[in-house]
């Protein structure tokens, strides 16, 4: 049982349990009723109780309704018809898909079915790597020995060479006055 109490004490019981000493925890409320007695007690709990009315008072709360504020609501709710709007992003393709599965009585989320469809992707590609066979990692030197080839192997850039030298060795004079 505290049986006396300095200012700031006071002060911090105010501050943690309020101006009503009653409400104390009843060890202190003897010390606090006797300091509330001296003129900063007073002082201190007057301050207090008038902080709290202001705080916890329905009459100081009141409400506006004049002409003004109803002009800036005004002002406020124009603001998206005034200036374009960035529309989100869509995926155009989900919904013919979405409204198909919901005639059948299944429901899927837009994520719900991107999440399957990227599901389905994968496993395709998969299936194609599969269905190569280990062709992918072939070498293409390898691939003479073991394609048997139906046309003879023709070489075309003998013959690109031998044309591009045959037009180097024509004497073609330059056409004068052309820049």
């Amino acid at each position: 049982m505290v049986d006396r109490m300095n200012i700031n004490q006071f002060e911090q019981h105010l501050d943690t349990w309020g101006a009503d000493i009653v409400l104390w925890p009843a060890d202190m409320q003897a010390a606090g009723f006797a300091f509330a007695k001296t003129a900063d007690g007073l002082a201190l709990l007057q301050a207090e109780q008038r902080l709290a009315n202001v705080l916890f008072s329905q009459s100081t709360v009141s409400v506006t309704t004049d002409v003004d504020a109803d002009g800036f609501l005004v002002r406020l709710q124009e603001i998206p018809l005034q200036y374009d709007q960035q529309q989100p992003f869509q995926v155009r393709i989900l919904k013919p898909i979405q409204r198909f599965l919901h005639s059948l009585d299944i429901e899927m989320s837009p994520a719900l079915l991107m999440s399957q469809a990227a599901m389905f992707l994968v496993v395709l590609g998969l299936g194609v790597m599969v269905g190569f066979g280990g062709q992918l990692e072939a070498k293409p030197e390898n691939f003479a020995g073991t394609i048997e080839n139906a046309v003879a192997e023709v070489d075309i850039s003998e013959e690109l060479f031998l044309a591009a030298g045959d037009a180097n060795q024509l004497d073609i004079a330059p056409e004068e006055g052309r820049e």
